[in-house]
C-alpha cells in the first residue's frame, strides 16, 4: 500500500494505491477518498477549482493506472430519493443476481426531505 500524489495539493482527497500482485489481479486498485465540504460552508469555496473539478481530473489520471474505487463524505442531499442507481447495469460487470437487488426497497427514513 502507498500513498499516492493527485493532480491537485487538494487536502480534501487523499488517495492510495494497492498493488496488484497483493490480490493477483491485473492492474493496481487506486482508492480514493474525498471529502466535500457542505455548499455553504466558509471551507468550500477556497480554491479556483471546485472540488468536482479536482476529482474528475483525478479519476481519469488514476483510471489509466489501475481499478479506481471512490469513497468518502460527499455531504449530498438524498432526501427520500433512492441511494444507489437503478439503472448502473453492475450485474453485466459481477454476473450478480440485478432483479433480486433492485427490488429491495428500503425507504429513507431521514428529517430532511428536501431533493
Amino acid at each position: 500500500v502507498k500513498r499516492e500524489r493527485g493532480t491537485s495539493e487538494c487536502s480534501d482527497l487523499l488517495w492510495v494505491r494497492i498493488s496488484k500482485e497483493l490480490f493477483g489481479l491485473p492492474k493496481d486498485i487506486l482508492i480514493g477518498n474525498v471529502y466535500i465540504s457542505p455548499v455553504y460552508s466558509a471551507i468550500h469555496k477556497r480554491t479556483d477549482d471546485t472540488i468536482f473539478d479536482i476529482l474528475e481530473r483525478d479519476i481519469v489520471h488514476f483510471a489509466s493506472k489501475g481499478y479506481v474505487i471512490l469513497g468518502g463524505d460527499f455531504n449530498s442531499r438524498l432526501g427520500s430519493l433512492l441511494d444507489f442507481d437503478n439503472e448502473d447495469h453492475i450485474d453485466i460487470e459481477f454476473d450478480l443476481d440485478v432483479d433480486t437487488i433492485s427490488h429491495v426497497n428500503i425507504p429513507r427514513n431521514f428529517s430532511d426531505k428536501s431533493p
